[in-house]
């Protein structure tokens, strides 16, 4: 069987707008939950794209690691193509997919850094194994021998020009400026 045929069904349910919460991190909880309870591997997987230096788009699926009025927030080695992309041009575009419920979410929004408490808290709180991962070289670059740390990015509905890191682990972070709710993968037309 080829690409062109296969087939999944999409006709089962609707997506109403009155069925949709007004408050888009409300509804964003509500199909998470839904997710968390369907058994998705990664409920909290979204695909970020940023601006690669080029102009050109650049697509990577991360882990969101916080999600709440202030935005969507994930975590990444500064010194990561990611980084120095949002650093560069702090704005950036991430989609959830749950293909179990056949819903997906689109955000789109200005990159600012999180507070270096709120990184440093983060950092404390994963594995030691994951700690030491995390603070090793990021998989998209060579180290050039300086220190590895780590930034949070969260997508926010404000532009403000994303700062250098403040230590050894910083943090950007994003809340959506704009977004969508679909019922199927593939059914956002806009």
């Amino acid at each position: 069987m080829g690409l062109a045929d296969r087939r999944s069904d999409y006709d089962w349910g609707t997506l109403e707008r009155e069925d949709l919460d007004d408050d888009p991190i409300a509804q964003w909880w509500v199909w998470y939950d839904a997710a968390v309870a369907a058994g998705a591997l990664e409920p909290n997987a979204m695909s970020v794209a940023t601006v690669a230096d080029d102009g050109g788009p650049d697509a990577r699926l991360v882990l969101a690691r916080g999600v709440d009025r202030r935005g969507f927030a994930f975590f990444t080695n500064l010194e990561s193509a990611k980084a120095q992309q949002l650093a560069a041009r702090p704005w950036a575009a991430a989609t959830f997919v749950w293909l179990e419920l056949h819903r997906q979410v689109r955000l789109r929004g200005a990159v600012e850094p999180v507070s270096a408490a709120e990184a440093d808290a983060y950092y404390a709180c994963r594995p030691r194994s994951s700690r030491i991962g995390w603070s090793g070289p990021a998989p998209s670059r060579r180290s050039s021998g300086g220190g590895w740390t780590g930034s949070r990015c969260r997508i926010t509905g404000q532009a403000r020009p994303a700062p250098g890191p403040p230590g050894a682990r910083a943090g950007t972070a994003t809340a959506p400026r704009a977004g969508r709710c679909c019922r199927r993968p593939g059914g956002c037309s806009r």
